[in-house]
């Protein structure tokens, strides 16, 4: 798991080719995130069909299509935001092995931003001013209907990392969870993988998946059509008709249809400059709690602790 577009469904991609490991169907079930779907719910009212899968039952469904395999994962973002998730995965299977995926927090909001426009949880469609508005949104104001969860776009809030870190290291053993950056992941796809497999306690299989872009950056061919199938109640309605088995290609196919190549829009570099340096300090939070002092270079940020 980690923050979206950070790389997990590459990642949950290739470990799903592994002949041991099944990967959930849907891959994003936020079932333990149980804080949000609170959230989601006073926010929709009694009828929100947001967070479909909230018992026990409706989560084990979820690995149906991939019960014969011994080891079962799951890519829920949400996770990472959620202050109860950690709790709850670690009541749910204290032995559970926990991966975590982060990516230099200018891009990953500049690109987070993008997809909200795109799927409808987001109606500013300029990054700066959607930054801008993050204080009114907090008092509840400037919200848009189709967001899953209002605090989804407090976006400073989504790049404290090492906060959401040690939610998770609080609970579970150190030697059970694990860091990725993403930027290391997409230099290096199959040092990654082994890295994760060993991590796993998994055999590096003689047949190794096809490293290739998962997830370049799409935009829809038709905004309003796009954010439609992407309705909860049409596609958690799909998925309940069709089966955990054939959602995932039904899913695909309308991708390839809806959606098509987009150069990657480019941030103002006085933004970019500016965030850069409000988010310095989160930064060496975290290179402080992965023990990397190389990860600030990594990232763009100078040498040295500050």
């Amino acid at each position: 798991m980690g923050e979206p577009k950070s790389g997990t469904t590459a990642l949950a991609q290739f470990l799903g080719e592994h002949p041991r490991i099944g990967i959930s169907t849907p891959k994003e079930p936020h079932y333990f995130c149980t804080d949000l779907q609170a959230e989601s719910d006073t926010f929709h009212g009694p009828h929100n069909h947001h967070f479909p899968i909230r018992t026990l039952q409706q989560y084990l469904k979820c690995f149906a299509p991939v019960a014969s395999k011994p080891v079962w994962g799951e890519g829920s973002t949400h996770y990472m935001s959620s202050t109860t998730a950690a709790a709850n995965i670690f009541d749910h299977n204290p032995e559970a092995r926990i991966i975590v995926m982060f990516r230099n927090p200018v891009d990953f909001i500049h690109s987070l931003h993008m997809q909200y426009v795109n799927n409808g949880s987001e109606n500013e469609p300029d990054f700066e001013q959607a930054l801008a508005l993050e204080p009114t949104r907090k008092r509840g104001e400037h919200l848009p209907g189709g967001v899953r969860v209002p605090s989804h776009l407090y976006y400073s809030e989504r790049i404290k990392y090492a906060e959401q870190l040690q939610r998770f290291l609080k609970v579970f053993p150190q030697d059970h969870v694990k860091v990725v950056i993403m930027e290391e992941f997409n230099k290096d796809n199959h040092d990654t993988y082994v890295e994760v497999l060993d991590f796993l306690n998994e055999y590096l299989p003689p047949t190794l998946p096809d490293f290739k872009v998962v997830h370049g950056s799409k935009t829809p061919r038709s905004p309003r059509l796009h954010r439609a199938l992407n309705h909860p109640t049409l596609k958690y309605g799909v998925l309940k008709v069709v089966g955990a088995n054939r959602y995932d290609t039904i899913k695909d196919a309308a991708a390839r249809v809806m959606l098509k190549k987009q150069s990657r829009v480019t941030m103002d570099a006085a933004l970019r400059a500016r965030l850069m340096q409000e988010y310095e300090p989160e930064v060496r939070k975290l290179a402080k709690l992965l023990k990397r002092p190389d990860l600030p270079a990594l990232w763009g940020y100078p040498d040295g602790a500050q």
